[in-house]
């Protein structure tokens, strides 16, 4: 969205690691998704970096955590026990991956500026081989890992509207079609006093009025938002 000449973008969770690699797939910085990349198991990388890219605390940054590490049981790429780390959130470094266990998501942040708490931008739970319990999404509308025990399981998509960062895989020794999750959509919310009076451009963009009239703008897609004096 563009606000008083200057363009704003919403930034998400960082998606879960791989958890089947013959490479350091999984350390990839989170992109648009500002949270780190669960780091795949071989052996035992670690996560992507957060805050990527960089968000100072002036503007309302770090926008994200690092990924957890991978795990595996025993050196190669295809042995047992393989459990990718959790992609980063908003708040919270993304779980390392384990025995047994992939790496969940790490937490997102809540806000209340809608006039409820919502909680936003989680991370993607890890994935897993066959023998191995996949990770969970953080909170804030990470998806859950994908491959697993009972295997196999779909990757879940992080939540439309939250930013989550999508689940990982089992990775390309797993079956046809066990995909990694996709992140979820962001939203840009601005507050501004009863006084004003604000409206907005674009598909499915909204001003609503909370309480005693202050206005509330919603950005689910690009858009612009205007003052009217």
């Amino acid at each position: 969205m563009a606000y008083n000449g200057a363009s704003r973008t919403s930034y998400g969770g960082g998606r879960g690691g791989t958890a089947h690699s013959d490479g350091p797939n999984g350390n990839l910085n989170g992109g648009s998704g500002g949270g780190g990349g669960g780091g795949s198991p071989y052996p035992a990388w670690d996560g992507g970096a957060g805050n990527t890219p960089p968000i100072s605390a002036a503007n309302g940054g770090p926008q994200g955590s690092p990924g957890g590490k991978g795990y595996i049981s025993i050196p190669g790429p295809s042995g047992p026990g393989q459990a990718a780390g959790g992609g980063g959130g908003a708040t919270a470094d993304g779980g390392d991956g384990a025995s047994g266990q992939a790496g969940v998501g790490g937490a997102g942040r809540a806000s209340s500026i809608t006039g409820s708490a919502v909680t936003y931008a989680g991370g993607g739970g890890g994935g897993a081989n066959a023998t191995t319990s996949v990770g969970a999404g953080g909170a804030g509308g990470g998806g859950v890992g994908g491959g697993g025990n009972p295997y196999p399981q779909q990757a879940g998509s992080g939540t439309a509207g939250l930013g989550g960062g999508g689940g990982g895989t089992s990775g390309p020794g797993g079956p046809t079609g066990i995909l990694a999750g996709a992140g979820g959509s962001g939203t840009v919310v601005l507050r501004s006093p009863s006084a004003s009076c604000v409206s907005v451009t674009g598909s499915g963009n909204t001003v609503t009025t909370l309480g005693p009239g202050e206005k509330i703008a919603k950005f689910v897609a690009s858009g612009n938002y205007v003052v009217n004096e």
